[in-house]
């Protein structure tokens, strides 16, 4: 369902122009999480929207200047959660802690928002990693694994059916971009050209999704990049 907000009332500061679409975490158990994003983010077909898995929005910037922050220490994170877990008595593990606050990248913000979360849906029973990785939109390691397998198998067929299963899955390009990022750069059998190459397409993707580039194609040229390094004679 698509609806136009507005605040046009007595007292309204001016009217939201930009309609957005009330959408459910679709494919997954937890249908009771809604979220919405802007309707630009949706793609042509109408699951667009419902597949993305910017689950949750992005901090607002002010028009009038910028403000940039370093990302919090993984220590100060990992205290918050702490307390928070023992005032409103969660039980998750320090495995589950430390998982949290790897996949909000120092957000402190989005951590407490997957710990609500996480703590909803599983209905006091120990939180898991799991149920972390659906909440926060993470694409499981198993399939990062078979993204780079197929690279490395230098069979473009191969390569092009794990991307459209990635997309057919609602993963977000975006996500992905992120993850395989970090696993080029945690890869000590790559060398430093090689990863170079790797993380300036990287870059070249991430800047073509964000000016709403299809997400097909730019994951297409970007593990097509990653398999000519992985599969040339370094």
């Amino acid at each position: 369902m698509v609806t136009e907000a507005s605040s046009s009332g007595p007292g309204a500061v001016g009217r939201l122009r930009s309609p957005y679409l009330w959408a459910g975490n679709s494919g997954t158990q937890y249908l009771g999480l809604v979220v919405w994003c802007p309707l630009r983010l949706c793609s042509v077909e109408p699951g667009g929207c419902l597949s993305a898995a910017g689950r949750i929005i992005e901090p607002l910037t002010s028009r009038c200047s910028k403000f940039r922050f370093k990302p919090l220490s993984d220590k100060i994170q990992q205290q918050r959660l702490l307390d928070i877990a023992e005032k409103e008595n969660v039980k998750i593990s320090n495995e589950g802690i430390a998982y949290l606050v790897k996949v909000s990248r120092g957000d402190l913000r989005k951590v407490i928002t997957f710990f609500q979360s996480t703590t909803r849906l599983t209905g006091g029973k120990e939180v898991t990693e799991k149920v972390i990785t659906d909440i926060a939109g993470v694409i499981p390691a198993e399939t990062i694994d078979k993204i780079f397998a197929a690279c490395q198998s230098g069979s473009f067929d191969k390569l092009e059916a794990v991307v459209k299963s990635l997309i057919n899955e609602g993963h977000a390009a975006a996500q992905l971009v992120n993850q395989v990022y970090d696993a080029i750069v945690e890869n000590d059998n790559l060398s430093d050209k090689q990863k170079s190459i790797m993380t300036e397409k990287l870059a070249e993707a991430d800047k073509g999704l964000a000016d709403d580039a299809d997400e097909y194609l730019q994951l297409i040229s970007l593990c097509a990049t990653v398999m000519q390094q992985l599969t040339q004679n370094c």
